[in-house]
């Protein structure tokens, strides 16, 4: 069984919202072991379930979830399982954001939309004018929501820059969840109504409650 690749700094943005970022590294050390457990003891329907993945999230979320059931751990002990499960929780967070944040594009569709070049796209990207999630290897997907007409949704780029060195899917929580402080709103509809000194305050009182 060979497992996708992933990238470190993607793992990193598998996290449960509001909870303690596990480094990529060691996600990526502990997996390969867990995986080797797996290999050796899934039943076949199991490991067809496993193998159908569709992209190396996918593949992370369902082994992660075999995991736990199975029972395996890094040293089989109750810490590991334990662990196991936060990252399981923190996997599910993702995914739920992940599917709110449909629909999205993809890079090419992105620089289509704004006319401009992907390399634009990325540096946009590098600059936190643009909110991305990563599409397993190298490849990145754009929440449609940021976008308006043929421009990006004015004042999102702002509210971006306000979060600081947040990670894309504590980004995405708090442009969908609701704030009290914007009327019990998500805040990408408080942009849509132009209330964009009032998402920047709330961006800024986010990352004082949640941190990066």
């Amino acid at each position: 069984m060979t497992m996708p690749h992933i990238a470190a700094g993607e793992l990193k943005q598998y996290q449960a919202k509001g909870g303690k970022v596990v480094g990529g590294q060691a996600v990526m050390g502990r997996l390969q072991k867990t995986i080797q457990l797996l290999d050796k003891n899934l039943t076949a329907p199991e490991r067809r379930q496993l193998m159908s993945a569709a992209s190396p999230f996918e593949f992370l979320l369902k082994a992660t979830r075999l995991a736990v059931i199975h029972g395996f751990g890094l040293e089989n002990d109750q810490s590991s399982e334990k662990l196991n499960r936060a990252i399981l929780r923190g996997l599910e967070t993702s995914q739920r954001l992940r599917e709110r944040a449909e629909p999205t594009l993809g890079t090419s569709e992105a620089a289509k939309l704004l006319n401009v070049s992907p390399e634009t796209i990325r540096q946009k990207v590098k600059r936190r004018q643009l909110l991305a999630l990563s599409k397993g290897s190298q490849d990145r997907v754009f929440p449609r929501f940021q976008f308006h007409e043929h421009q990006v949704l004015p004042g999102f780029s702002d509210a971006l820059a306000a979060l600081g060195p947040i990670s894309p899917y504590r980004a995405l929580s708090f442009f969908l969840d609701d704030h009290p402080e914007l009327g019990g709103k998500p805040a990408i509809e408080a942009l849509r109504k132009g209330r964009i000194d009032e998402v920047i305050r709330s961006a800024h009182r986010f990352v004082a409650a949640h941190g990066t």
